[in-house]
This record gives C-alpha cells, sequence and structure tokens, in this order.
C-alpha cells in the first residue's frame, strides 16, 4: 500500500476601491485530501560471497507497481472507473558489507 496526502491553498488578492485602503489578508480557500492505494514491489539478487565479511552483489532487480486510481463517471445508469498502473523497474549492483558474529570467518 502507499499512501498519498496533498493539500492545497487558493489566495485570491483582496479588491479595493480606491480612496479605501485594504488592511486585510487575502481572501482564498484551503483544500486537503489523503488517499491510501495498492502498490507493490517484488524482486531478488545474487550475492557472490569474497570472504572477510565482503560480498559482491552483481545484480539486484525489482519490478514496482503503483496503482493510481481513480475517475468515476456515471453513464445510462453505470458506474465507470478510469485508472492507471504506474509500473518501474529497478536495477542496482554493488559492494556488500556484512556486519555480525560471523564476520571475518571463511
Amino acid at each position: 500500500m502507499h499512501h498519498t496526502r496533498e493539500s492545497e491553498t487558493l489566495l485570491i488578492p483582496e479588491t479595493c476601491i480606491l480612496p479605501v485602503t485594504c488592511t486585510g489578508p487575502p481572501a482564498g480557500s484551503t483544500g486537503s485530501g489523503a488517499e491510501t492505494k495498492f502498490a507493490m514491489a517484488i524482486g531478488g539478487g545474487l550475492d557472490i560471497d569474497l570472504g572477510h565479511g565482503i560480498s559482491l552483489r552483481p545484480v539486484q532487480a525489482e519490478y514496482l507497481l503503483q496503482r493510481e486510481c481513480c475517475d468515476v463517471e456515471v453513464r445510462q445508469g453505470v458506474f465507470h472507473s478510469y485508472g492507471f498502473n504506474d509500473n518501474a523497474f529497478r536495477y542496482s549492483a554493488g559492494i556488500v558489507f556484512h556486519f555480525g558474529p560471523h564476520l571475518g570467518k571463511n
């Protein structure tokens, strides 16, 4: 699951008629909202042990999915939902340092 929160403030400048001076803050409106949507990540990698608590990770790949939803429209008494998936792929590689009681064992 992923959670998004947004807020916005729309400021409208105060209209003044001369010779009256404007002393109040600008008028406006504020809105906010939050949504919780489906998300997942799946993947894996390969570690090659080099000894002394160090490993080489030549590949780690992950697929990420976020479901973005929805505009809902009613046509002829039927609800139609419109949404899309946000798909991403992540690849990384590197060196891994292991800490703990196994450090130094080969």
